[in-house]
Formats: C-alpha cells, sequence, structure tokens
C-alpha cells in the first residue's frame, strides 16, 4: 500500500471511532427518550412508569428500575 492509501484509511477508521463513541456516548449520557404514547400508555398500564407530570404540551413518565426505585 502506498501512503496515500493507508492515510485515508486512518482517517477512516478514525471517523468510524468517533462516531462509535459518540453513540455510545449519547446512550449513556442521554437524557429522557421520547415514545408514542400507545408505547407510554402499555409502559403505565403493566407498572414500569411510577411517576407520571402533566404540564400543557407533554406528559412526563419515570421509570421504576428492578428495585422498584424510580429511574
Amino acid at each position: 500500500m502506498n501512503k496515500k492509501t493507508k492515510t485515508i484509511i486512518w482517517i477512516v477508521i478514525a471517523v468510524v471511532a468517533v462516531v462509535l463513541i459518540g453513540i455510545l456516548l449519547s446512550e449513556i449520557i442521554g437524557g429522557p427518550t421520547e415514545t408514542v404514547w400507545s408505547e407510554f400508555k402499555k409502559m403505565v398500564d403493566s407498572g414500569q412508569i411510577k411517576e407520571i407530570y402533566v404540564d400543557a404540551y407533554k406528559w412526563t413518565g419515570y421509570k421504576v428500575g428492578a428495585d422498584g426505585n424510580v429511574i
């Protein structure tokens, strides 16, 4: 391989690594997720959502962890 090909390969590897790290960090650090109403209702009915707050434009629910505490 020549020097130009090796450089391109390293750039592609670096870009892929940055994208993967970004995806992982957004999952770990990410805030609340949005879900459709039917899924939200199922989670409430099954006890996965313990607390619900309603304001003028959205409903917010807090999931219950394995220990029964709000996540």
